[in-house]
């Protein structure tokens, strides 16, 4: 069932402002997996749980409560599955990646922890292709580890904000000055 295009769902479904899904003369176990998503009246949800032909759960409430004789399936295009035939990791219909999770809602949306162990991590933010973007360093150096703001491209070590970034909280500029605060920077180092 993955890699599908969109086809129509056997039966109807009259959603309730609930995630709980009820379906009426409904095939969900032999036509959907989890990681698949479904269209009702219009919204999209990620089908979480499959409980039976007429009951399965979506990750977001749908709010048209209308009945939908033609519900719509979006097919993952990659499901992988432990031994107990959870789905670990998902790619579903828009490219979304999960791991750990079966309802993807980001380019990579990762459940639990992540391990880079060259001792360099690296994450860009921002749009890489046309240079315009951030690069956020985790490095470890023996026993020390070190945070890096890098201007993508340039090298340039940019400040670095901790807090709700208003410059209430704890700034490090470029040069390693510190502020608490406020906006006035301070050599704290000998």
């Amino acid at each position: 069932f993955t890699g599908e295009a969109t086809s129509v769902l056997t039966g109807s479904i009259d959603p309730t402002a609930s995630t709980a899904v009820d379906g009426v003369n409904t095939l969900f176990t032999t036509e959907l997996e989890v990681g698949d998503r479904i269209t009702v009246n219009a919204e999209t949800r990620m089908v979480t749980v499959i409980t039976d032909n007429l009951n399965l759960t979506v990750d977001t409430a749908f709010t048209d409560t209308g009945n939908d004789t033609s519900p719509d399936k979006l097919a993952a295009i990659f499901i992988a599955r432990n031994s107990s035939n959870v789905p670990k990791m998902v790619v579903n219909d828009l490219g979304n990646v999960g791991i750990g999770t079966a309802s993807p809602n980001w380019p990579l949306d990762v459940s639990g922890r992540i391990k880079a162990s060259d001792g360099y991590s690296l994450f860009n933010l921002g749009n890489v292709e046309s240079g315009n973007y951030e690069e956020l360093r985790i490095i470890r150096s023996g026993n020390v580890f070190y945070i890096q703001n890098i201007a993508g491209g340039t090298g340039t070590n940019r400040p670095i904000n901790i807090g709700p970034g208003d410059n209430s909280g704890i700034r490090i500029d470029s040069t390693g000055k510190v502020s608490i605060g406020s906006t006035a920077f301070a050599n704290l180092g000998t």
